[in-house]
């Protein structure tokens, strides 16, 4: 069975991707520009994720939510996963509300990205483990590629 829910597709799928129409040109760009993988409405979710390698190590997203009819809220993440442990850390920024505003959009984004890209080894906190199905899914040599589907960021 698919992950998702079927009534969320049906009913509020049509009313996000008309909100996202509005600014879609503006995020296309964003993500053509600097280099980043677009993934749509992942797991039912009301908005888009920029996902990128960091180049430090690991996997980044830049998330853009539909709140309501004027506004997003935006967040980012970036995560490293350790084979051996089972261990994921992470450092992530507080959720933003933004006016749904264009012309600001991509200034704002591509702040986002450079402060996520600025981030160093010691800012992760070390999460939690339980991830043993790592080990039974693939080898350490596999889980190493898994890094790359993501692409490197480009900044100007």
């Amino acid at each position: 069975m698919p992950n998702g829910d079927y009534v969320w597709r049906e009913e509020q799928l049509p009313k996000v991707k008309t909100f996202f129409k509005k600014i879609s040109a503006v995020l296309d760009q964003f993500a053509h520009d600097h280099n980043l993988r677009i993934e749509k409405y992942y797991h039912d979710i009301p908005g888009w994720e920029f996902l990128f390698r960091h180049p430090l190590r690991g996997v980044c997203y830049i998330e853009i939510l539909m709140k309501d009819e004027g506004h997003v809220t935006v967040c980012a993440d970036w995560w490293v996963d350790v084979y051996e442990s089972g261990k994921r850390s992470d450092k992530h920024t507080e959720r933003e509300i933004w006016p749904l505003d264009e012309d600001e959009l991509y200034a704002k984004l591509k702040t986002v990205l450079s402060i996520v890209l600025s981030w160093k080894k010691e800012d992760l906190i070390e999460g939690h483990g339980g991830h043993a199905e790592w080990q039974k899914a693939c080898s350490a040599e596999e889980f190493e590629h898994i890094y790359d589907e993501y692409p490197f960021p480009k900044l100007d």
